[in-house]
């Protein structure tokens, strides 16, 4: 749960697991320059961003993976950038 408010620069700096576990933001997960963000949600349990420069046929420059726990996609399992 990102907390409502928390923020800078427009990273949250609270973030809870859904056991209520503070997790701090990594910053690893810094995209470069990007200007078309092509999301995928037809994964049944996954949901796919992924980031490019040069528009919708560009260079991908990044991919966020976000895995949930079943089809409902209401619990988080894993979120992993590539």
């Amino acid at each position: 749960m990102i907390e409502p408010g928390v923020s800078q620069g427009g990273v949250p700096t609270k973030i809870e697991n859904a056991n209520g576990t503070i997790i701090n933001p990594a910053t690893g997960f810094a995209i470069p320059p990007y200007d078309t963000i092509v999301p995928d949600y037809s994964g049944s349990t996954a949901d796919v961003y992924v980031y490019k420069i040069g528009g919708i046929s560009g260079t991908t420059v990044g991919t966020i993976t976000i895995s949930y726990t079943d089809s409902t996609k209401s619990v988080m399992t894993s979120i992993v950038k590539t």
